[in-house]
């Protein structure tokens, strides 16, 4: 993968950021939600804020091929945890007939325990903070990292949304 092909990347995935952030605005006030949801929304612009660093890094430094096949993973991953989190925020904001939390329960038994807001939301926080101390952003400050290593803490320390014995 180009380092043209990274910055893409990276913008594809603030827009999906960008976009569940507005999503996430939308349902704050639903009843019945977990506070993991809560947990999550706080965290949502750090996750824009870093993407953004690294993309303006990345734009800003001649980066080879090779560096940047080492980064594409972790980008595609926090990709694809930011977009299922992002299409668990739709389908209960566009939910009319179901409770909010009945819903989100349907959906995460269905799909497991990893697909709880706040797992999502904490791995996709590892993810940064492995691509944000790779050599080739060198975007995080020392606050920036610190602010990850509480974030995924907090997150950690959360009550599941949903109970681990409902997945028995």
């Amino acid at each position: 993968m180009s380092g043209i092909e990274i910055v893409g990347l990276i913008g594809a995935v603030v827009g999906l950021v960008e976009a569940t952030i507005a999503i996430s605005n939308s349902i704050q006030d639903l009843k019945g939600l977990p506070d993991a949801f809560g947990e999550v929304h706080k965290r949502l612009p750090l996750v824009e804020e870093t993407l953004q660093a690294a993309r303006r890094q990345f734009e800003s430094e001649s980066t080879d091929d090779e560096s940047a096949g080492k980064i594409e993973p972790f980008l595609r991953s926090c990709n694809d945890k930011v977009l299922e989190l992002k299409e668990i925020f739709e389908k209960i904001a566009s939910s009319k007939k179901k409770s909010a939390m009945s819903l989100y329960r349907t959906i995460v038994l269905k799909l497991g325990k990893e697909h709880r807001v706040e797992v999502l939301m904490k791995n996709i926080l590892e993810d940064l903070q492995i691509l944000t101390s790779n050599q080739v952003f060198q975007v995080a400050t020392q606050a920036q990292m610190a602010m990850l290593r509480d974030a995924i803490e907090e997150l950690s320390q959360v009550k599941p949304s949903i109970p681990d014995n409902a997945f028995e």
